[in-house]
């Protein structure tokens, strides 16, 4: 079975709005609002509770950073950090 987020961490034509070392967010092609950025770890994981404190730590903080940065751009009514697994 394919994992759809590994997918679209790597592939190139991705938009990808924040970067580094254990985090990607990209924008979402189709998403539910304009300016839907979706999350991920680099490393796969199949549920978010496996990531150790620190982990958890980076990929919310990251979260908040990227949806601060969103707000700021597009103006939107309000901000949704909604946790899929």
């Amino acid at each position: 079975m394919t994992c759809k987020a590994c997918e679209l961490i790597e592939n190139k034509e991705t938009l990808k709005v924040y970067e580094d070392d254990t985090i990607v967010a990209v924008l979402a092609s189709k998403g539910w609002v304009k300016g839907q950025v979706d999350v991920f770890t680099k490393k796969h994981e199949t549920e978010i509770t496996k990531l150790d404190d620190e982990g958890m730590t980076h990929f919310l903080q990251t979260s908040a950073h990227v949806a601060s940065a969103v707000f700021e751009a597009l103006g939107p009514q309000g901000t949704n950090v909604i946790i899929n697994e």
